[in-house]
């Protein structure tokens, strides 16, 4: 392709662009740059979905996460080298930065706002979201101190996808990441963050389960437990005696769980300095275990 062809291409792929006015959330940058990343990223994608489709479907899941630091395992591929050619493809169009002795790439700003642009536009956005999310709980971790390193990587990925699909919080596939996050934020004593993420999770069981399924208290407790850690008794002993009220309803008084409730609950008397309540709850989870198991 000669420049003048390469030019022609360009301006009938700028001239079908009328979304791009608002894409760049830089008030300063002129219109002018703007189309042109946005008609540039059209006929850059137009030419690659001809020859490696691949490669086009990752622009798009590129779009759905954090621009920077994206491990290539999070891209689906019949094989490593698939994946790899697919990638270096995206390289020579200059749509990403390939990460030098790293399997991550970047994107630039502007080009992922484009893309993202672009999908919602076509009413694709949701679609390639929710397709973000099954590859990310493909590869997210356990919050196992082992995997720290990882799940600090994919943590920014997790995070930005879930906070763009809010309107889709009752699917699985959205819950179950973002209870993953939850645990690895909270082993990482980032409270805040994680408490953010269990109180979605905790309100989706509350609303598709019920208020007393086993989950959904397991959800209540792990929020009491993030109250605890950031020092807020008062909200977290609300929370546990919710959840061991509960508990003792629904799984009965001898179930270990509801002694787990009891004791987080002892726990958090004793850091209020609550001395008899904590004695109190301390010697009945004692008798109860000493009749349970012996």
């Amino acid at each position: 392709m000669t420049v003048q062809e390469y030019q022609v291409l360009l301006d009938e792929h700028r001239e079908a662009l009328d979304y791009s006015d608002d894409l760049s959330e830089d008030k300063q940058r002129e219109s002018g740059l703007r189309k042109t990343v946005a008609a540039t990223l059209s006929l850059s994608l137009s030419q690659i979905d001809q020859t490696n489709e691949v490669a086009a479907n990752y622009l798009f899941v590129a779009a759905c996460v954090d621009r920077k630091d994206i491990p290539l395992d999070l891209l689906e591929a019949a094989s490593q080298q698939a994946r790899e050619d697919a990638v270096k493809l995206l390289n020579r169009y200059a749509l990403v930065t390939r990460r030098p002795g790293e399997r991550a790439f970047d994107v630039h700003r502007l080009v992922h706002q484009s893309l993202r642009k672009r999908l919602r536009v076509e009413g694709q956005l949701l679609k390639w979201t929710q397709h973000t999310i099954e590859q990310l709980l493909r590869v997210f971790p356990n919050d196992h101190h082992s995997n720290r390193s990882k799940w600090r990587r994919l943590l920014p990925h997790a995070q930005h996808a879930l906070s763009h699909d809010l309107a889709n919080d009752n699917k699985k596939e959205r819950l179950e990441l973002a209870r993953k996050c939850a645990d690895t934020l909270y082993s990482d004593g980032r409270w805040k963050e994680a408490e953010e993420l269990v109180v979605q999770v905790m309100e989706t069981r509350k609303r598709v389960l019920g208020e007393e399924h086993p989950d959904t208290l397991t959800s209540m407790a792990n929020l009491a437990s993030t109250y605890s850690n950031q020092g807020r008794w008062k909200e977290a002993v609300e929370m546990e005696v919710q959840v061991m009220g509960r508990r003792k309803r629904v799984l009965g008084e001898e179930h270990l769980d509801t002694l787990i409730s009891m004791g987080n609950l002892g726990a958090t008397y004793r850091n209020q300095g609550r001395w008899k309540e904590a004695e109190e709850l301390g010697v009945q989870v004692m008798e109860t275990r000493k009749r349970v198991l012996g």
